[in-house]
């Protein structure tokens, strides 16, 4: 399988890495395999790609129930935002409950971090405000979720399930958003925190910004190579023989 960087961009296994199709092209690769997929498929993927945004993101620091992240990524993928940043103990691989996916990370841009400084710097000189969550103090007041703007770019970070955000991301952050209970419980589990927000946030972003997608065309094109390389049944086997065949061609002439 294909492997992409944090910028969609492709990162071939061996066979394929010096190849005569030009697969580093933006758009070359939806164009050798889109006979492979059927139009409705890719109607409907492009239908999909108009409503994603960039504009809201998010960061989970440290979680690690399969369960919960699979969850989130999930959310991810119902409210349209494209990328979700991950900062794991160890650098170690997210684990995933496949179950609960449904494999709808393929659909994201997962960007890993090998720790929390390297996640905000990259976070940050793309332009995001960020925003954790957690319930505030007396010396740092946390903003209720329903008052959070969206006229800036606004990544959302969420610590641990057992201790919630650590001290230096709680200390780094532009500000603290928390969601107002009225019961007895004083806090949500991640997933579902996760959900409440980004659905509130993406819907204050739709209304603020008038449109219901910001992707540009050349981020459009580089998702949609990622996304048939997954739909097409052994692509990168096709896209070898159809290499072997030009060079083939190639030296007969």
């Amino acid at each position: 399988m294909p492997r992409h960087t944090v910028d969609d961009t492709i990162v071939f296994d061996p066979a394929l890495r010096e190849n005569t199709l030009g697969l580093e092209e933006p758009g070359k690769i939806t164009e050798l395999l889109r006979e492979y997929v059927s139009d409705e498929r890719f109607e409907r993927m492009d239908a999909i790609l108009s409503k994603r945004t960039r504009r809201l993101t998010a960061l989970l620091e440290n979680v690690s129930n399969p369960h919960n992240v699979a969850a989130c990524l999930r959310s991810c993928d119902a409210f349209g935002i494209q990328d979700l940043h991950v900062v794991t103990e160890g650098s170690q691989p997210i684990r995933v409950a496949r179950g609960i996916a449904r494999k709808c990370h393929k659909w994201l841009t997962v960007h890993h971090h090998p720790d929390l400084e390297s996640a905000l710097k990259v976070i940050r000189s793309a332009g995001y405000r960020v925003v954790a969550t957690d319930p505030g103090s007396d010396i740092q007041k946390a903003t209720p979720l329903g008052s959070v703007t969206m006229d800036e770019k606004l990544c959302v970070a969420f610590g641990n399930e057992a201790d919630g955000v650590s001290p230096e991301l709680r200390q780094d952050a532009d500000f603290l958003m928390v969601i107002p209970m009225h019961g007895f419980v004083e806090s949500l589990n991640i997933s579902v925190a996760f959900a409440l927000s980004m659905h509130w946030l993406r819907t204050k972003l739709d209304e603020t910004s008038g449109v219901t997608g910001d992707l540009t065309m050349n981020e459009r094109v580089r998702i949609v190579d990622r996304w048939v390389l997954e739909q097409v049944s052994r692509s990168q086997e096709v896209l070898a023989e159809l290499d072997r065949r030009k060079r083939a061609a190639e030296t007969a002439s």
